[in-house]
């Protein structure tokens, strides 16, 4: 038939559904160079380590660690409800949580892959107890990074947003020497990056050297992370908005109830995950 429907009208900031057959082939090569555009032009967060780390190739390596730890977290992750990963693993961790077993795949992961970087001296988890400390003179750096591998896990089974937080700080005792916990518990103002990624919709990677917030999010066709902005506050401060969880609220100190009291008595609207990454 020669007969077309005629193209439904959209907005300039919308794009119309397919109102016919003849309309998806080219919606499809246009959504695909768009793609095909954003691949080739967008800065990979493996450039801008490169590029950002000054020169500081130990410090290259350990970021290059992270963003892997954190695509093989995603991965397992989306792959959660097939694999029967779901549910309790029948442990507590450090800090009395129920531990599940994405919580134990995800620390395997985050040590196994500080530690083969080779640039990394003392690692401080949430899932384990005491502080790992390598020994191995020839497999040891700078670095001492403390980290939740999987912040927020009991949503995992609701398919609610859940993330990795990080943190490195730079070793003070001799690189001759055993790390000890003083190289790390130090104060923020000390650490040199730090960082978190957010596993839910999109996979993100959001980092910073102390100079400048960046985003990033994960293609998983082309296994890369891709920029996507400097992270700044608005400058009218943004949506009014208090996120903490109300059910501990006879355990807060009075200068706690107050502030939460103000927010809701002056436009604040409440939004609480659950997971720290997510809030």
């Amino acid at each position: 038939s020669s007969f077309r429907p005629a193209h439904r009208p959209s907005g300039p900031h919308s794009v119309a559904a397919p109102c016919c057959p003849f309309c998806l082939p080219a919606m499809s090569t246009y959504a695909d160079a768009g793609m095909l555009k954003n691949r080739l032009s967008s800065m990979t967060l493996t450039q801008f380590i490169v590029e950002d780390t000054n020169g500081d190739q130990q410090l290259a390596l350990l970021m290059n660690a992270v963003q892997h730890a954190c695509k093989v977290c995603a991965n397992a992750i989306r792959k959660a409800g097939p694999c029967d990963l779901y549910g309790l693993a029948g442990e507590v961790n450090s800090t009395g949580d129920d531990v599940k077993k994405l919580d134990l795949i995800a620390n395997t992961v985050w040590v196994d892959s500080l530690k083969q970087s080779g640039v990394c001296c003392l690692l401080v988890s949430e899932e384990e107890e005491d502080p790992i400390i390598i020994t191995d003179v020839n497999k040891r750096g700078p670095f001492c990074v403390a980290f939740d591998p999987l912040d927020g896990s009991s949503n995992i089974d609701c398919n609610v947003s859940v993330g990795s937080i990080f943190s490195v700080y730079r070793r003070l005792s001799p690189s001759t020497e055993n790390a000890t916990v003083k190289d790390i518990l130090r104060p923020g103002t000390e650490c040199i990056a730090a960082g978190y990624s957010m596993f839910g919709a999109a996979t993100e990677l959001v980092i910073t050297y102390g100079q400048g917030v960046y985003r990033f999010a994960l293609d998983r066709a082309i296994g890369e992370f891709l920029f996507v902005e400097q992270v700044k506050f608005p400058q009218d401060g943004g949506k009014k908005i208090y996120s903490c969880n109300e059910g501990n609220l006879n355990s807060w100190d009075q200068p706690c109830k107050d502030y939460v009291h103000s927010c809701k008595n002056n436009g604040y609207g409440a939004r609480y995950v659950g997971s720290m990454v997510s809030d």
